[in-house]
């Protein structure tokens, strides 16, 4: 799949999906693998909350599909809100004086 035949979406800073709403992310940079395979690297808000790089998935049409940015947005405040959660629960060892 060349440039001409990729979908339209696929451009970098375009939110997508991962296998059917299990994740959200946005495209920060695409290529094609040796093997002739759309490669594309996703930044997505659960990779920030497990401290993981953006992650290259192969493009496979029905398990990376484009989404809008709202979709996004709520996956993001997901994240933010667990990201809160550790934040509070780990400030309770400021509180041990053993």
């Amino acid at each position: 799949m060349d440039t001409a035949t990729r979908p339209e979406w696929m451009q970098i800073g375009r939110p997508v999906s991962v296998n059917g709403n299990h994740w959200r992310g946005v495209i920060v940079d695409i290529a094609i693998s040796d093997m002739g395979a759309v490669m594309l690297k996703i930044d997505s808000p659960k990779g920030v909350f497990y401290n993981t790089p953006p992650e290259w998935l192969e493009y496979i049409p029905l398990q990376i599909t484009a989404c809008d940015a709202l979709s996004l947005e709520m996956e993001a405040a997901k994240w933010s809100l667990r990201l809160q959660d550790k934040a509070r629960d780990t400030g309770r060892f400021s509180q041990v004086t053993g």
